[in-house]
């Protein structure tokens, strides 16, 4: 899968999604067009990997600090996007969801049903100490 996935603090393949969020904290917003369900669960991924402080060792304070600007920005979009999903379009979003994001999307889902807040620095992991 080309787009960034967050599996977990632990995933070995987090160095490969990490230099994507990188990449895509410098060009992600802009765009002009209008972003799609998979632009959308990419980002929300991007947010879980700086939220829960998944860095690469070799990075500079100033590129955490981009990153961790990146992700406030990814949650107004999320936010903004999630908002506008209802009733009458959510069978559609499923439909066109990449299968790597499709569990993500389901349970935003149920997040968005309970009218809790979908944007990752809202999501803390259960072992984290904050």
């Amino acid at each position: 899968m080309e787009r960034v996935k967050f599996y977990g603090v632990g995933d070995h393949s987090a160095a490969f999604h990490l230099e994507r969020v990188r990449r895509l904290s410098k060009s992600a917003f802009s765009r002009k067009r209008r972003l799609g369900v998979n632009d959308e669960m990419e980002l929300y991924n991007c947010g879980l990997f700086i939220s829960e402080g998944v860095y690469l060792k070799k990075w500079r304070p100033s590129t955490i600090a981009r990153l961790r600007e990146f992700s406030r920005k990814i949650e107004c979009e999320n936010g903004r996007f999630f908002a506008s999903v209802s009733d009458a379009n959510i069978l559609g979003l499923f439909e066109k969801t990449d299968r790597a994001y499709a569990r993500d999307l389901k349970s935003l889902g149920r997040i968005i049903h309970t009218g809790s807040s979908p944007v990752p620095g809202t999501i803390k992991n259960k072992t984290s100490k904050s």
